[in-house]
């Protein structure tokens, strides 16, 4: 993390910090896709908190002490989860995206349930029923919430899954449709062609693991 201090046509100083996250597994997408190109955070009292987490940064890196960059590390990751905190509170039922479902009791349930259970037969009764709420209102927030039907998101889920394995090319194809409640290799490649773009065989040449 590098810091960098200026003025402002003299009046006081502003302290920029500059850092970077470095982000892995299939959940990436979905948390990138949900996030604007910059945060800007207006909540008083949230910027205090978050001033308070930059006050200790700041500290750590002038005094540089025993254990700084994992003290740096840890309140980083702290400016990064509170950020995001806030960028929820502000944009409730206003904005759509994955996060915005998680963070709806209702919603968040059916979300958490197709993340955790993908190869389940989900279908749209099934999953209002884990929300708890009726078939044309569970379909109706879920899409305000996320800006997709359930059964899309379902679907767009299994084939991030579904990019993740083929990338180490040590699957059979089939092996990996039947993972993901897919019951056949070809149902599974129209799907897969369908939302990203080409055959499941053909990502997995040209998409090698690069762990």
């Amino acid at each position: 993390m590098a810091r960098a201090r200026g003025h402002h046509r003299g009046r006081g100083h502003t302290m920029l910090l500059a850092g970077h996250f470095a982000f892995s597994g299939t959940q990436t997408t979905l948390l990138l896709g949900s996030m604007p190109p910059v945060l800007r955070l207006r909540d008083q009292a949230g910027r205090d908190h978050l001033r308070w987490v930059l006050g200790k940064i700041r500290e750590e890196l002038a005094e540089a002490g025993p254990g700084s960059t994992s003290v740096i590390q840890h309140l980083a990751y702290l400016l990064l989860v509170q950020a995001i905190r806030l960028y929820l509170a502000a944009g409730a039922g206003r904005t759509k995206g994955w996060l915005f479902a998680l963070n709806d009791p209702r919603i968040g349930r059916a979300t958490q349930a197709i993340h955790n259970a993908p190869s389940q037969d989900w279908d749209l009764a099934r999953l209002a029923a884990v929300a708890g709420m009726s078939r044309s209102k569970f379909s109706e927030r879920f899409r305000m919430l996320t800006g997709s039907s359930p059964i899309d998101y379902l679907i767009r889920w299994r084939m991030l899954l579904a990019c993740q394995r083929l990338k180490t090319g040590r699957e059979p194809v089939g092996k990996i449709a039947f993972a993901l409640g897919y019951k056949s290799e070809a149902a599974f490649s129209t799907a897969f062609k369908r939302v990203i773009g080409c055959s499941p065989r053909r990502y997995g040449q040209e998409m090698p693991d690069l762990s």
